[in-house]
Parts: structure tokens; C-alpha cells; sequence
């Protein structure tokens, strides 16, 4: 497999391998990768979360358990200001 890297990323890579913290560039890239591949596994997890929250609203609400929408937006702003918090 060939990779092309902009100016930037190589200058990036090749100075994490200067500075010894990876031995060789494609240390570096795997690096990368796996950080990639927790982040998309995070973003699936949040996803299906949300999904499932999803479900068990409508199920709520065609079991008549609603709840004012003014309460609703106030616990979902609430809980977006903790997670930029984070």
C-alpha cells in the first residue's frame, strides 16, 4: 500500500519519529489508525445509544407518557452544555 501525506502530515510524522517517540513512520500511521478506529467505535456507540433512547421515547409516547416539550428541550440543552463541558 502506498499512502501520499501532505507537506504537513509528513512534517508532522517525520518529526514525531525525529523526536523518538515512534521508531519509524509507519508506527506512526498505525498510531493514527487505531486513535480512528476508537473514535469511529465511540461515534457507533453514541449513534446506537441515541438510537435506543429514540425507541423507548415512542414507545413512551404511544403509551401516553409524554412529557411537556419545554421539559424535553431543557434536559437535552442541559445535557448538550455537560458534554461540551466534557
Amino acid at each position: 500500500m502506498t499512502v501520499s501525506l501532505t507537506p504537513e502530515f509528513e512534517a508532522y510524522v517525520d518529526g514525531k519519529v525525529r523526536s523518538g517517540t515512534f521508531s519509524t513512520a509507519s508506527e506512526v500511521v498505525r498510531a493514527g489508525l487505531r486513535l480512528l478506529q476508537e473514535h469511529d467505535a465511540e461515534h457507533a456507540a453514541r449513534l446506537e445509544a441515541l438510537r435506543t433512547d429514540v425507541r423507548k421515547g415512542v414507545a413512551q409516547l404511544k403509551g401516553g407518557e409524554g412529557q411537556p416539550g419545554t421539559e424535553v428541550f431543557k434536559r437535552l440543552r442541559s445535557q448538550r452544555r455537560a458534554r461540551r463541558a466534557e
